[in-house]
């Protein structure tokens, strides 16, 4: 084999391997990414991500929460819509009605429900110090 077909056939492998390690690298960030909607946008885009996994944030509407044992039933809202969250999983001990949570999960347009695997609350933007009255 002369020199020259050896650089041709080391230069084969090589744009190969890079093109099937670029097309690796390109599937597995495309399953890492996912793309985040407050209620009323999943609701704007219901048909679009029918049972695709999506990440949601809104608020926790008072009296909407079913608690039992470490499965959570609940109301998350956003501009006036709404979809139910069923999630099963280590419940966050900020987790409560009238704060503001992130979910992940698959979104079922025909029960306007969304199976959640991850449950996250937001903490407050801003922390204010207890004022303390005996100073004054």
């Amino acid at each position: 084999m002369s020199k020259k077909s050896k650089n041709i056939k080391l230069l084969l492998v090589s744009v190969s391997f890079l093109l099937l390690l670029a097309y690796v690298v390109g599937a597995g960030l495309k399953k890492t990414f996912v793309y985040y909607y407050t209620v009323d946008e999943l609701k704007a885009n219901a048909s679009k991500v029918d049972g695709k996994y999506v990440k949601v944030s809104g608020e926790v509407v008072a009296g909407s929460v079913n608690r039992a044992g470490n499965h959570l039933a609940f109301t998350l809202t956003e501009n006036g819509d709404s979809v139910h969250v069923d999630y099963t999983g280590p419940i966050p001990d900020a987790f409560s009605e009238g704060i503001s949570v992130v979910v992940e999960g698959v979104y079922h347009k025909s029960t306007n429900s969304l199976k959640a695997k991850n449950l996250l609350t937001k903490c407050p933007s801003k922390y204010e110090p207890e004022i303390d009255s005996t100073k004054a």
